[in-house]
């Protein structure tokens, strides 16, 4: 009787052991939920959110010199991860976790088809 009453205890002493560890990591991927990294071109951005931003803006305009066509520059900046608006104005990326919020935005005016100006603006909240 003893024997399987501790037999008993043990099994539950395990299975709660078992579900506090699966309801943990479950709990952790929650607050902390794995994000992907950022384009090349948004990578290793370091110091003050102002130089960073500086930094961000140079990098777009060496990667993508003008003139370049719209539809290529829409093409290129997809195929780096980015999420393309509608109307072709504007391209992000976004990520987003519990304690820092980050967001890369290349925006542009077009002329003909040709794209007459592109900015880049990085922008980092965290708590």
């Amino acid at each position: 009787m003893l024997r399987k009453f501790l037999f008993s205890a043990v099994a539950l002493l395990f299975g709660a052991v078992g579900f506090l560890m699966v309801a943990g990591f479950f709990g952790y991927f929650l607050l902390f939920p794995p994000v992907p990294p950022p384009p090349g071109i948004g990578r290793g951005l370091v110091g003050t959110s102002a130089a960073a931003n500086t930094e961000f803006q140079r990098r777009v305009a060496e990667q993508y010199p003008l003139p370049i066509r719209e539809v290529e520059l829409a093409k290129l900046l997809e195929q780096q991860g980015f999420e393309v608006s509608d109307d072709r104005k504007i391209a992000s990326f976004e990520v987003r976790n519990f304690v820092c919020n980050q967001f890369w935005d290349i925006s542009w005016t077009v002329d003909a088809g040709e794209v007459t100006k592109i900015e880049g603006v990085y922008i980092r909240h965290c708590l």
